[in-house]
């Protein structure tokens, strides 16, 4: 992945959490492609959202949004969810 790819997932994912009074860490761990949909479906109709991180990429976002180490936590296969009115 070049370098202005990379800036670009750690822009829009710290954009994306700069804007919510909350976000939780979650561990996706075995879960299946079907199974990540339906919970994304499920998350939009409460007006939330999932994002799945490279591990590297959200360190480097929370950082960005003030939550330096937040990213000691991630570890296999993790993602961010938040939401509310400001979901984008």
């Amino acid at each position: 992945m070049s370098k202005s790819m990379k800036k670009a997932i750690v822009d829009h994912v710290a954009k994306s959490l700069s804007d919510q009074n909350s976000a939780v860490v979650v561990g996706l761990m075995g879960l299946k492609v079907a199974d990540a949909e339906s919970l994304r479906v499920r998350l939009r109709g409460e007006k939330m959202r999932l994002l799945f991180l490279k591990n590297t990429l959200g360190s480097v976002a929370f950082e960005n949004v003030g939550l330096k180490g937040l990213g000691n936590i991630l570890s296999g296969q993790s993602g961010v969810v938040f939401g509310g009115d400001g979901a984008q």
